[in-house]
């Protein structure tokens, strides 16, 4: 079976062209002399300027006619595939979309979604182009196009189960507190997700709902794409295909050499890449759930920092957290994979870029400035202004976090009764370092009448215990509670 339909004759008008205008010559030698583009791009030198005159003319004659055979003289371009506004767009895009998960993960949604119509518009004007009649799209550009589809489906897949929607709220094991306002926020700013009342099941269902079709469609562009490269191997420039330069696995290789013996080369290609996706799929349907822990690296960056430190101070801190979060085999595991992501990132869009250097394509591609490279660069950056604006929230959701826990805690512990029976009935917190609680989980505990044990000198605090008998008459214990709850009552 061949993978590419190709039938080459580089280099099969040898004249010598003249260095002088192309006045003195007639149209048809100009035409023939061309070919020298073609056959100096083995060297390195495609496109240089003796011959750039020549190109114009082959251009305008080899490029609106796929069927012309009269030998390859350089890659028709296709700047509303392959421009640099496009290639620029995708790798933007998946940048944007990583940041958003990190700092506003409740815009994720928004964010996958327009990650699935820069992959979709890309994919549908190929399958456009390859369906007409000849076909208008190249060999090379068509697998650009898959290399594009991967690399967007990659980082979106990768950073997906680290989202907090995927996990169980409060209110969905509990009834919503409705004494606690939207003032509530998670250690660490990860999500308002952590907060009873404020978001519900359904709402969150709905939000999985839209993510998973999101990825779902990106996924399946994907595959798409790949079954109609390998079932049709007709392409533009028929003449072109054979000696096109493509990039797998950082090797060069034409469709001569892929035809003759190394076929497998081009199914390993493709299986590779629709490997990787639906592992990473696997990976966010098995373990969504489990990865999303108020605990995760986005939310411990910032956890474990005071007001009266400074910025540099804090980030040090929150690097340290993060190293020692790594002890634990699930943060390794978490790590592990995105790092073979990044990599695997990372790889085809330098494949990508190497083959585009490695062909000897026709002006125009490089050049910004149509309707499609502007259209594609716009909707990739549309997401910058979420990441713009979250930013100094997340900052300031921190820091008051962080006030509203210290205080808690030295409110707590310097109470009348706690420091009378230190012993037995102090209400111990964890501390900062260990990012396992929110605010809202200790309100939620004391409203519930426990607390957290932190070693074996604490101990469950209960109504109906002499402790909490004494502690009720207490005004310091009964406006710390009124605080810590936010309810009137006692726990």
């Amino acid at each position: 079976m061949s993978a590419f339909s190709a039938h080459t004759t580089l280099g099969i008008y040898r004249r010598s062209c003249p260095n002088d205008t192309i006045l003195g010559n007639s149209f048809l030698q100009a035409y023939y002399c061309a070919s020298s583009c073609y056959e100096s791009a083995t060297s390195g030198l495609c496109l240089n300027e003796s011959i750039s005159i020549y190109q114009s003319i082959c251009q305008g004659i080899q490029c609106p006619s796929s069927s012309l055979n009269k030998g390859c003289y350089g890659v028709c371009p296709n700047p509303d595939i392959a421009g640099i506004g496009v290639r620029v767009a995708f790798y933007a895009q998946s940048l944007v979309n990583a940041l958003i998960v990190i700092f506003s993960p409740d815009d994720a949604a928004s964010s996958a979604w327009a990650s699935t119509l820069l992959t979709g518009s890309l994919v549908i004007a190929a399958i456009a182009q390859k369906a007409q009649q000849p076909p208008t799209i190249t060999l090379h550009h068509a697998t650009l196009v898959f290399n594009y589809a991967t690399l967007s489906c990659i980082s979106s897949l990768a950073i997906a189960p680290l989202l907090p929607v995927w996990r169980s709220t409060v209110s969905e094991h509990h009834p919503p507190d409705h004494n606690h306002t939207g003032d509530d926020i998670a250690i660490g700013g990860t999500s308002t997700l952590d907060i009873p009342g404020v978001y519900t099941r359904a709402r969150q269902m709905r939000q999985r709902i839209i993510i998973s079709v999101a990825l779902l469609l990106q996924v399946s562009l994907q595959w798409t794409w790949a079954l109609i490269m390998f079932l049709s191997p007709a392409y533009q420039q028929t003449v072109c295909s054979g000696a096109t330069a493509l990039i797998f696995f950082f090797g060069q290789f034409s469709a001569d050499e892929i035809n003759d013996d190394k076929y497998y080369v081009w199914v390993l290609w493709l299986i590779f890449g629709l490997g990787a996706t639906l592992f990473l799929t696997v990976v966010l349907a098995v373990s969504g759930q489990s990865r999303a822990y108020s605990d995760s690296l986005h939310s411990s960056r910032s956890s474990s920092s005071s007001r009266s430190q400074p910025p540099l101070k804090e980030l040090f801190d929150a690097i340290r957290t993060s190293i020692k979060l790594l002890r634990q085999r699930r943060h390794q595991l978490i790590l592990l994979v995105n790092l073979v992501s990044l990599g695997i990132w990372v790889s085809y869009i330098l494949m990508s870029e190497i083959q585009t250097w490695a062909n000897c394509i026709f002006p125009g591609e490089n050049d910004f400035g149509t309707f499609g490279q502007i259209t594609a660069l716009i909707l990739a950056l549309a997401p910058v202004w979420v990441l713009v604006a979250a930013v100094p929230k997340v900052w300031r959701r921190v820091r008051r976090a962080l006030r509203t826990y210290r205080r808690t805690r030295e409110s707590i512990s310097n109470s009348p009764a706690a420091i009378g029976r230190p012993d037995s009935m102090a209400i111990e917190l964890d501390p900062p370092n260990s990012l396992h609680h929110s605010v809202g989980d200790v309100r939620e505990r004391l409203r519930r009448g426990r607390t957290t044990p932190a070693g074996p000198r604490a101990i469950p605090i209960h109504k109906s215990t002499p402790v909490c008998t004494a502690l009720k008459p207490d005004n310091t214990v009964k406006e710390l509670t009124r605080t810590a709850v936010g309810t009137t009552g006692t726990p």
